[in-house]
């Protein structure tokens, strides 16, 4: 599985010049708001799609997979093709139903998949601008274009975003090597009757823990 390494609309970065100063702060506002509204403590169920496409490859490799992400603040569980995992703040655990194994590691900064901890990797080293607008839905969405200072992998990022509400709506990674890797939001709701996230080893009787 390749890393969610986040997530998609279709734009060519053209880069600003006149107004770049000022479109690198609306961008980057707009960014910092969608982030701190998912970091904020509820709980939302996010149900996704994800792509990789790899058009240099022989022959050319696309992967669509549609998954579920259970997200309060940094804490997440996730559904995603045939493997589940838990981050409850401190540890991962990597649930695997064919094999009844839980692989439970503590995991640094970059290997968590939460989007708002994904983002939050984008706030140094990298400059924004917007990219655009796009309609979804007839709703017009703005493009934040984020672009890595100095990168040998990502060329650069696009991040869809709702301007009224300030929810993420899609991400796109594009690759120096040619690879696109996509995670488009389908439906998001939230509990408002609350909840947490937590590990519940007796919900997984008869599994392997490997520590």
């Amino acid at each position: 599985m390749h890393k969610i390494s986040f997530f998609p609309m279709l734009f060519t970065a053209v880069l600003l010049t006149a107004h770049g100063q000022t479109t690198h702060k609306e961008a980057k506002a707009l960014l910092n708001v969608a982030v701190e509204k998912l970091q904020s403590g509820k709980l939302y169920t996010i149900e996704f799609e994800y792509q990789f496409e790899n058009p240099k490859a022989t022959p050319p490799v696309t992967q669509t997979e549609k998954g579920k992400l259970m997200l309060k603040g940094n804490k997440y569980h996730l559904f995603f093709m045939d493997m589940e995992q838990i981050y409850d703040g401190t540890k991962a655990y990597n649930i695997l139903p064919d094999d009844k194994e839980i692989q439970v590691m503590e995991p640094d900064e970059n290997d968590i998949l939460s989007p708002s901890a994904i983002l939050n990797q984008y706030r140094e080293g990298h400059t924004y601008y917007l990219g655009g607008k796009v309609k979804i839905n007839n709703i017009t969405h703005e493009v934040v274009v984020i672009k890595p200072k100095a990168s040998a992998e990502v060329d650069y990022i696009e991040v869809v975003i709702n301007p009224k509400n300030h929810q993420l709506q899609s991400m796109t990674q594009r690759g120096r090597d040619g690879t696109t890797t996509t995670f488009k939001i389908l439906r998001i709701a939230e509990n408002t009757a609350g909840g947490t996230i937590t590990f519940t080893k007796d919900k997984y009787k008869g599994y392997k823990i490997i520590q």
